[in-house]
């Protein structure tokens, strides 16, 4: 069961803490807040000011900041992503300039506003593919060559963050290629992201393109648009199981609890090693206050990818629980 949306009244502190906690990992911040001030409000006299509560409350911000259920962004990629709209608005602009042409000859079948729609998303995102990505030396339809194994695998994790999943594999590639011969340390980190964090199928090009989209309309607060192409994503390409991870962990913000676990059942079901699938789960069950099954989604995506950021924050979050006394 999902936390109560409303926030109960005459909780104790750590009561408070606890749905704080729960809260955050479903992304409902403004309860989050409510539920934060409630526990500082009834914290116990003697720690009010205290050292040592000071440093309880700035490791529970901390830890939360990094186990938000649809945090998978860095700051920087963030702010690239934000910028698209503006770096492309132009052609946006040069685009709908020719809707009334448009509109004439299609004699009525669509609406202008689905038209508007989508030539608008297909500008941005032509921006994105031919555009943005190339600028910062990510173009999605090459991998840059004479690169060293370890720029190709920081290239992997950039790929890796905006969703373009298959030049994140093409660069993981060319450092095994290079490495797995000397069994570096490089070639095993390389091996681990390959197993855990890339779909364990070749992914279709205007899949990824669609599913880098809907990340962008997430980052940009239009979840709306983004829930319409994850769920198309879900109906033409079962078996990609990144959209299925995100769709989840919309539907789970949204308190559709039965809808949220069945994607990430599904995609489990679609590849188990997938590590986001089981920090997903993790965060589910710190939602549902299921430690038991937090500390299974733990030892999972540890067994799969200790170093992994998902994995560190999803422990720190379990220790926090436990040095605490919020179990």
């Amino acid at each position: 069961m999902l936390p109560p949306e409303k926030i109960p009244n005459n909780l104790s502190h750590i009561e408070y803490t606890r749905l704080q906690i729960r809260y955050t990992s479903l992304g409902w911040l403004r309860q989050a807040m409510a539920a934060a001030a409630h526990a500082i409000k009834n914290q116990p006299q003697s720690e009010n000011l205290s050292v040592e509560a000071k440093k309880r409350t700035t490791a529970l911000f901390d830890a939360l900041e990094k186990v938000l259920l649809l945090g998978e962004f860095s700051e920087g990629i963030e702010k690239n992503v934000k910028g698209l709209t503006e770096h492309t608005l132009n052609q946006a602009d040069k685009a709908l300039d020719k809707i009334q042409h448009v509109k004439q000859v299609k004699d009525g079948i669509k609406s202008v506003f689905t038209m508007v729609s989508q030539t608008v998303q297909e500008t941005i995102d032509g921006g994105l593919e031919n555009h943005l990505l190339p600028a910062f030396g990510m173009p999605l339809d090459r991998i840059p060559e004479g690169k060293t194994t370890e720029e190709y695998y920081r290239l992997a994790l950039r790929y890796d963050q905006i969703g373009a999943c298959e030049p994140a594999r093409e660069c993981l590639q060319k450092v095994l290629d290079v490495e797995l011969k000397k069994d570096t340390q490089l070639a095993n980190q390389a091996q681990r992201f390959l197993k855990t964090r890339i779909p364990a199928r070749k992914v279709n090009h205007d899949a990824m393109i669609q599913y880098m989209s809907a990340l962008r309309f997430i980052v940009t607060k239009k979840e709306d648009i983004a829930k319409d192409l994850l769920v198309e994503l879900e109906v033409k390409h079962p078996n990609f199981e990144a959209p299925l991870v995100t769709l989840a962990s919309m539907e789970l913000k949204d308190g559709n609890l039965d809808r949220g676990k069945y994607l990430l059942n599904a995609a489990q079901q679609v590849n188990p090693n997938y590590i986001k699938t089981w920090c997903a789960k993790g965060r589910l069950a710190i939602a549902e206050w299921f430690l038991l099954d937090l500390d299974y989604c733990v030892d999972k995506a540890s067994s799969l990818n200790g170093f992994d950021s998902g994995t560190t924050a999803l422990a720190g979050m379990k220790q926090f629980i436990d040095q605490n006394g919020l179990r």
